[in-house]
């Protein structure tokens, strides 16, 4: 300000940071763009620039001490960060710290250039966790299993988007069809303390079957769906094994 005031800008030149993103999120008085109250005490300044969050007074003023509302557009907290959702973040965090009553800001700031930026660089299903070519081997490795399975009234095999089952075939004719499911619980413990998995899928047919065989039904087919944090496909085989077994 003072080398603009005195005609000398050249001696003030911007120095840009590479690499970095800058975002700010503007807090506004209540009723603004209409009328608005002002006055209203401002607190939790520090704990923002505590956060590495930079604050820009627009609409402010000192009273007794205090920092008060002034203005339409009070302030700016600005976050700046080599990532862009990061730089995003700390910005919104900065608006939730600052409170003065009647606050409100925009919550979907650097929405568009996110999405810009992960377009550039898109998310694949191995940068999430998923690992296909271990699902594939994992399907490979039990399908005589699953195909050790089959029963008159079975179609097709593994890896389809869902089961067929022909009741005709079977040898039934106008049946009632009686559906259940359950799970293993708490088992699941026991077996990754142990690292022993191929006991489970036996008692988790088990307590399927049951709960069939109870309602008078007889045990048709056993529909399962197999839910992990990331895939061992080692581990994955055992389950299917005692599921195949039970």
């Amino acid at each position: 300000m003072l080398a603009c005031v005195e005609g000398n800008l050249p001696r003030a030149l911007p120095v840009w940071k590479k690499n970095t993103y800058a975002v700010g999120v503007v807090l506004a008085s209540g009723g603004y763009p209409g009328s608005y109250p002002k006055g209203k005490v401002i607190s939790g300044l520090e704990k923002a620039t505590e956060h590495g969050v930079i604050i820009f007074h627009a609409g402010t003023a000192k009273s007794d001490n205090h920092i008060v509302t002034s203005g339409g557009r009070v302030m700016v907290c600005l976050a700046l960060h080599s990532d862009l959702r990061t730089a995003k973040q700390l910005a919104q965090l900065g608006a939730e710290f600052v409170r003065f009553d009647g606050k409100f800001f925009r919550k979907d700031i650097a929405h568009r250039a996110i999405g810009k930026v992960c377009k550039k660089d898109p998310l694949t299903y191995s940068m999430s966790g998923v690992d296909i070519a271990a699902g594939d081997r994992l399907v490979k490795s039990i399908l005589s299993m699953t195909d050790s399975t089959k029963r008159p009234g079975t179609m097709g095999s593994i890896g389809g988007f869902g089961g067929l089952f022909d009741l005709k075939a079977a040898g039934y004719k106008d049946p009632i069809l009686v559906s259940g499911t359950d799970g293993v619980g708490t088992k699941l413990k026991i077996a990754h303390a142990c690292h022993i998995h191929d006991t489970v899928g036996i008692d988790l047919v088990a307590m399927c079957v049951n709960d069939i065989l109870v309602q008078g039904a007889e045990p048709l087919f056993f529909l399962d769906y197999f839910a992990c944090g990331k895939l061992d496909p080692g581990v994955a085989k055992q389950v299917v094994a005692g599921i195949a077994e039970g």
